[in-house]
Formats: C-alpha cells, structure tokens, sequence
C-alpha cells in the first residue's frame, strides 16, 4: 500500500483501535474500515484510483466486487478502468431472478474481485 493511500485512509478515518474478532476466529488490535473511506469522496477517489492501477496491470476484463461493503469500491474501479461491473453475493437471492452474481451475465473474461475487508 502506498503511503498516499495510507495517509488518505487515515484521514478518512479508516484505522481503528481496539479489540476485533475475525471472522477467521482471530483477534486483532487494528481494524481497517474501508467503508469509512466512502463518505470522504477526495480519499475514495485516490482509493479506487489505486486499486485500478494495480489491477489495470493484471489486464482484467471485468471488475467484481464482494457483496455488500466491495460494491462501491469496485464501482469506481470499474468506472475509472471502463470495464462491466458485476457483483457477487454472498448466497444467491431467494426471489426475483435468485442469481448469486448479479450484472450482466454475458459478460465473459479474466475478473478482478474488489473486497472491503482483507485479513491474514
């Protein structure tokens, strides 16, 4: 991560102190809440103009963001990138049309999957 997006997740308020449970079962004294960075546009924007940087190098063809918190981020990934936008939920819906991955599903190629949370 570089230190312009460090500074920017900071500033929006990301990084919190205290004591979080996993969903691997772990503790953690630091928790990074991405989703914090949607109500600052000016962080968001560097956020998601990061990651498509990095994913522009692995030449995907289409962005995929995690059900719920990935979706916005991967939104403006797949904006800056103009590349299709699908979403994957996490199990499929129980109505309507009960797809797991919702967009456009002809959409075929190499998938770059945005998620808010990442853990070790």
């Amino acid at each position: 991560m570089s230190k312009e997006v460090a500074r920017a997740l900071l500033r929006a308020g990301c990084l919190l102190q205290g004591e979080f449970r996993l969903s691997s079962g772990g503790v953690s004294r630091f928790y990074v809440d991405v989703r914090r960075v949607y109500s600052h546009p000016s962080e968001a924007k560097l956020v998601a103009s990061a990651l498509a940087e990095v994913a522009s190098k692995l030449r995907c063809d289409i962005v995929a963001g995690v059900e719920s918190g990935g979706i916005p981020l991967a939104t403006m990934v797949a904006f800056i990138l103009e590349k299709p936008l699908v979403y994957v939920r996490k199990k499929p819906k129980e109505h309507g049309t009960q797809r797991m991955i919702e967009g456009d599903p002809d959409v075929k190629g190499v998938a770059v999957v945005v998620d808010d949370v990442a853990t070790t």
